[in-house]
């Protein structure tokens, strides 16, 4: 029998875009509170089954990429997508779930800003699990999941990926080392390069210096006219590159350099404030050197003038307004406030040394640090009063992470609660400024094990979070959109008129496509008439009759919904429950007689039901033949 899932599988995805794009343009789509079970419902078209959409090649250069399927178009007029809040968890959800096939090892992912591209570079797997000869460097559509490029690695390793802020360029730094050595002890990568690649065509741009040591960080400015760089600087390895460059991303060219007091066995990372006015270095100190933080006044591009060394310091963190930054002293776990502009030292907190040993942290709002420590609980740490004021304890959470948003005013925390070798995912936001949790109850068919090593990022926006793993397998998270509730409402009426009898109305709503038969609501028309032989598949109002006079599981009324959920575009997933003659959920006939210890397929009595919005302004309820059909699987 056919099992429910409520998490999609690629098959089941490129299916039902299949379906979902069959016109370029589609209207708006109207707007409509959920409601209870009608009577009546607007008529929809039945179409046929569309074809995928065509694929535009990119022009040729220097070094082509090889291109694939472009992202789905959207529409003319979509919802506007809201920011994810605390306030708004009640309507947090699955927007897009999708599944690649980057069967490999991940070396470096990154997320572009708006949410909307995913890079990856790696190399392909060998028979034994090794890296393969094959590097691997893909811009992947968050949406679908698809490949939109292959890129042309111009070293084997790659190393670091960096997003232009506004998402149209890509930067890459990488090396020369034999794929089948990644990961193995005493092995230098070598011939160190950086690029740019325009991510509407994948075509490369620009390659950036002559690099002797690896590139150990990419920061653009915040116009994304210039790209600075930090490296790793060792000696015993030739690595003996000791400053920052920076380039114009237009033309290519190097425009200076600033030189640190560079130590022997440092890595070089930077940071940039949000108006460009400032770049940091958190140079991290190896061999017994000391660590420490410094920054440079960038108001005149062409010389960079320093504004403060602090050492020993090993790294730092803006303030949320950008106009101060705080370091923190990594041998005793102390902290120093000072003003960007001036360099000044405005405050310490020599007392949280002998309070918290932690790992991470970060500002939460403008008067607060959050902090954690491992398996601890986060703290958090006032800076007024110079006291711990409250941990922060998820409800339901043995193991996880946290994210705070870009606007600074949410904090999420999401992981697994393990107990009794069961193992469940949990999801909470956290109102910043009340420190209040709430749960997320729709948290469902996510796999709670693929945080770990994963990426999660929220978009610049605030509109969506994105979870990707290392297999191009990408979750994202957004707002329920206004249209989903008449979604809703359009299968309410359809479920209604079915248990009312009115099969001519509900056909008007039935849309029946050619798809695989990978799910309880996708199979084959060509197959449907071995199962319904008493009805013409071409006639709906037959087709859904003899469906719902089934006697073993005739058409009921509808009870609850148990999950939804956006799936495509203007396409949404329902999972639905029916109501017996007893008022109770209607249970699966198949498992009526089965003790509650033994498995049953469909014991919950929950259904799945895809609609989606039709050329005319209408939904339609896709192939969304009554639960019935499944007994007449062989």
């Amino acid at each position: 029998m056919i099992q429910p899932k409520l998490f999609l599988t690629t098959a089941f995805f490129a299916a039902l875009i299949l379906a979902a794009c069959g016109s370029a343009t589609q209207p708006p789509p109207t707007t409509a509170a959920p409601a209870k079970v009608s009577a009546s419902a607007p008529a929809a078209t039945v179409l046929p089954a569309t074809v995928p959409a065509s694929r535009t090649p990119a022009p040729a250069t220097e070094f082509p990429a090889t291109p694939t399927e472009l992202p789905t178009v959207a529409p003319a007029n979509p919802p506007t997508a809201e920011k994810i809040t605390a306030a708004l968890a009640d309507r947090l959800e699955v927007v897009r779930e999708s599944s690649g096939d980057f069967a490999g090892t991940v070396f470096a992912m990154k997320l572009s800003p708006t949410g909307r591209i995913l890079a990856m570079g790696g190399c392909g797997r060998g028979e034994n699990g090794a890296c393969s000869n094959e590097t691997i460097l893909r811009l992947i559509d968050v949406d679908s999941g698809k490949t939109l490029f292959d890129l042309k690695p111009l070293v084997p390793v790659i190393e670091k990926l960096a997003f232009s802020p506004d998402g149209t360029m890509l930067a890459i730094a990488g090396c020369v080392e034999g794929l089948y050595l990644v990961g193995q002890p005493d092995t230098n990568c070598h011939a160190p390069r950086l690029w740019t690649v325009d991510t509407a065509t994948g075509n490369v741009l620009h390659e950036f210096g002559h690099y002797i040591s690896n590139v150990t960080s990419i920061v653009w400015s915040p116009d994304g006219s210039r790209l600075y760089t930090g490296v790793l600087y060792e000696t015993r390895l030739d690595k003996v590159d000791n400053e920052i460059s920076y380039y114009d991303t237009a033309s290519g060219k190097k425009l200076g350099i600033i030189e640190p007091a560079v130590t022997n066995c440092s890595t070089l990372r930077l940071d940039m404030t949000t108006d460009g006015h400032f770049l940091v270095l958190d140079l991290l100190g190896n061999c017994g050197y000391p660590s420490f933080v410094e920054w440079w006044d960038l108001s005149d591009p062409g010389r960079p003038r320093s504004v403060h060394h602090e050492s020993p310091a090993s790294n730092h963190h803006f303030t949320p307004d950008g106009k101060q930054i705080m370091t923190l002293n990594g041998n005793d776990n102390t902290f120093k406030l000072f003003d960007l502009q001036s360099g000044d030292t405005l405050a310490g907190y020599p007392s949280i040394a002998a309070q918290f040993a932690f790992g991470t942290w970060e500002f939460l709002g403008p008067d607060r640090l959050l902090l954690s420590g491992g398996s601890e609980p986060l703290q958090v740490y006032d800076l007024t009063s110079h006291k711990f004021v409250q941990p922060i304890r998820p409800s339901y959470l043995s193991f996880g992470q946290h994210l705070i948003s870009p606007d600074g005013g949410t904090l999420m925390t999401y992981g697994y609660i393990g107990k009794d070798t069961l193992v469940k995912p949990s999801m909470s936001l956290w109102d910043v400024q009340t420190l209040k949790e709430t749960i997320l109850t729709t948290f469902a068919g996510q796999d709670p094990y693929g945080f770990e090593g994963s990426l999660q990022a929220f978009s610049t926006d605030q509109t969506r979070f994105v979870m990707a793993d290392a297999f191009a397998r990408i979750v994202i998270w957004g707002t329920r959109p206004p249209e989903q509730g008449a979604a809703l409402k359009a299968l309410q009426d359809y479920l209604g008129l079915l248990a009312n009898g009115d099969y001519a109305q509900a056909a008007k709503q039935l849309v029946l496509v050619q798809t695989p038969d990978v799910n309880a609501s996708i199979y084959n028309l060509d197959t449907l008439p071995q199962l319904v032989p008493e009805a013409d598949p071409a006639d709906p109002s037959a087709l859904l009759k003899a469906l719902c006079t089934d006697p073993k599981f005739p058409c009921m009324p509808l009870k609850d919904v148990a999950y939804q959920a956006q799936v495509a575009e203007h396409t949404f997933l329902f999972v639905v429950s029916f109501a017996g003659p007893d008022g109770n959920t209607a249970v699966w006939p198949l498992c009526a007689h089965v003790p509650a210890t033994k498995s049953c397929s469909r014991r919950d009595g929950l259904f799945e039901f895809y609609v989606r919005l039709q050329p005319d302004g209408s939904y339609g309820v896709v192939n969304g033949l009554p639960p019935s059909l499944e007994l007449r699987y062989p």
